[in-house]
């Protein structure tokens, strides 16, 4: 049985051809050198997790590409970066729910 990788924004299938996803989170250390304490590194905390998403989408469907862009320039009522509910087994398996664009878009 062969399972093909389905992205969900809201509800809304994103489809990429050899899609790959990964995600990452950073844990934040404060250098204490030089200070009185015993230590060299004090502990500030983990970051949020981000997902990073990378396809293919085809020629013959530049609606997807269009879509992709309209989903990431969209914002709020209150003009801040629309937020969106993800469904994806690696976003699941890590308990990733929500997120907004950032960084870059590529295409």
């Amino acid at each position: 049985m062969t399972s093909i990788p389905t992205l969900a924004l809201n509800g809304e299938a994103i489809l990429l051809k050899n899609m790959r996803v990964t995600v990452s989170q950073q844990f934040q250390d404060k250098d204490q050198s030089g200070q009185t304490s015993a230590t060299t590194k004090s502990e500030q905390g983990a970051k949020g997790k981000e997902l990073r998403i990378s396809g293919e989408i085809p020629f013959k469907n530049p609606e997807i590409l269009k879509r992709i862009f309209e989903l990431a320039s969209a914002t709020d009522a209150e003009g801040k970066r629309m937020k969106y509910r993800v469904a994806h087994e690696v976003a699941r398996a890590v308990n990733f729910r929500e997120a907004t664009f950032s960084g870059m878009l590529d295409a």
